[in-house]
């Protein structure tokens, strides 16, 4: 299977980062060629690729990925896939893997990719760069594909695109939650602690409760949260106060707004 990449974003860079790495780790999904094509947008990320990872990334035009492609990551804003589409001529057979806004309709997605049958919406994060964090997917095409994605994240399916707008917005708290990161660090400035030292101490904390979290699983945050609170305690006393300023229904109520916006 030959993959290629039409337009080189910050996101598709990411998630190429991601994939060599796990090649120069000796890491590879089985079936998928380790040489993949990539477009010139944003010619300084598509360049930067090809010189890093020169045995796994080659630029080739949008044509040429197009015709020599089974896989063809489709990586642009919404507002430019159909002038993108209307040059190339896709086959029914190739699978698309549609890295675009769900501002594109699933219903828009089958009209620009027509003739191809199997189009998967695909949403991966920055930290695909880091081979972290999840990789959300609607209408996998299979178990092939699946292995391929997880060379870069965590594979989560979900089954409508209701489901995949909500999991989208709930993502979104990844701004609010570094500023809350940056709030702690000038607090920390703030009571007379150099901001090197502060800093550190917060990503280092921050990091052990990453962990923490993605060990919990499929259940769900209650019971740590439990676990991680004495009664009468200093965390106990934090999290009370930010629910009596209605902090985490305002987070909940920016994220109803997102999925209102789509």
């Amino acid at each position: 299977v030959r993959v290629g990449v039409l337009g080189v974003g910050t996101i598709s860079r990411c998630v190429l980062e991601g994939v060599c790495k796990a090649f120069l780790a000796g890491q590879r999904a089985e079936g998928v060629e380790e040489k993949i094509y990539i477009s010139a947008r944003s010619s300084a990320n598509a360049s930067a690729l090809a010189e890093g990872y020169p045995n796994n990334i080659e630029i080739k035009t949008n044509e040429e990925i197009v015709s020599l492609c089974d896989w063809v990551v489709v990586s642009v804003r919404p507002e430019q896939v159909e002038e993108l589409c209307k040059t190339l001529s896709f086959r029914e057979e190739q699978i698309i893997l549609n890295f675009v806004s769900a501002c594109l309709t699933e219903e828009k997605a089958k009209e620009v990719f027509s003739p191809v049958k199997r189009i998967v919406r695909i949403s991966p994060w920055p930290c695909s760069k880091n081979r972290l964090g999840p990789v959300l997917v609607l209408n996998s095409s299979g178990e092939d594909l699946e292995n391929f994605l997880s060379l870069f994240g965590d594979v989560v399916k979900v089954d409508t695109m209701d489901q995949f707008i909500s999991m989208q917005s709930g993502s979104c708290f990844m701004a609010p939650f570094y500023q809350a990161l940056e709030s702690i660090t000038t607090w920390l400035e703030s009571e007379n602690i150099e901001r090197e030292k502060a800093s550190l101490f917060v990503g280092s904390l921050v990091n052990a409760f990453a962990v923490d979290a993605k060990l919990q699983g499929g259940n769900g945050f209650a019971k740590i949260t439990e676990e991680s609170q004495t009664p009468g305690g200093m965390n106990a006393q934090a999290l009370e106060k930010l629910q009596s300023a209605g902090a985490f229904d305002a987070l909940q109520g920016a994220l109803t707004s997102l999925v209102e916006r789509v």
